[in-house]
């Protein structure tokens, strides 16, 4: 019997754990994310509940929060709220817009510090300039991230911020993705700091006056 219960107990431990889909939706009751009716509120609390290897779906909406990422998840905006599990392919992210916002009392936006293989995927990343802001900070000799259809928005009434992506010593990689920077004038700016062997993919920058 004991012999049993030890190879059982073998067996369980050598199961594999699977990967979640954690669900982001304002309308969720927030119990345990794992589907949209019980999706998590913000995408913060989608990121505590998550697990190396997890992806977390965020319905449409505005998300003002400040993102701590984990490695190995994947944050995918552009739902519309009700995609069953195998219809990812039916997500539009120009559609459905998903946008996170700065928090106003913070001077960091997103942090991928000493984070490997996290993704931001159908985002519009909307900033505005105070002076000084760090956007997203993805720094760390092993760190990686990939920003992919996503927009990096910089809306800068005041003309004298500078908002701010940092990657030194990591890899970020940007697919698809468009960086808007909308001034009144061309004062301020939006930097993107890092190693030259740091960055990959395709990225448009562009400047937008009003």
């Amino acid at each position: 019997m004991r012999f049993l219960r030890n190879a059982l107990l073998l067996v369980v431990i050598a199961l594999p754990v699977q990967a979640a889909t954690l669900y982001v939706s304002k309308d969720g009751d927030g119990t345990d994310g794992l589907s949209w009716a019980t999706g998590f509120q913000t995408i913060s609390d989608a990121l505590i509940a998550s697990s190396t290897g997890d992806d977390i779906w965020v319905k449409e909406a505005t998300y003002e929060e400040t993102l701590t990422l984990r490695s190995g998840v994947r944050i995918f905006g552009g739902f519309q709220g009700s995609e069953d599990i195998d219809e990812f392919d039916e997500r539009d992210w120009q559609a459905n817009k998903t946008t996170l916002e700065e928090v106003q009392s913070e001077e960091l936006a997103v942090d991928a510090i000493d984070v490997q293989a996290a993704v931001l995927d159908g985002l519009e990343l909307q900033f505005r300039d105070r002076q000084f802001l760090v956007a997203i900070d993805c720094r760390g000799a092993t760190s990686s991230l990939t920003i992919r259809n996503c927009t990096v928005r910089d809306d800068d009434p005041i003309e004298i911020g500078t908002t701010t992506i940092v990657s030194k010593g990591a890899f970020l990689r940007f697919e698809n993705t468009l960086m808007i920077r909308i001034s009144p004038s061309t004062g301020g700016s939006l930097v993107v700091v890092g190693k030259e062997d740091g960055f990959a993919g395709t990225c448009v920058a562009t400047t937008r006056r009003l």
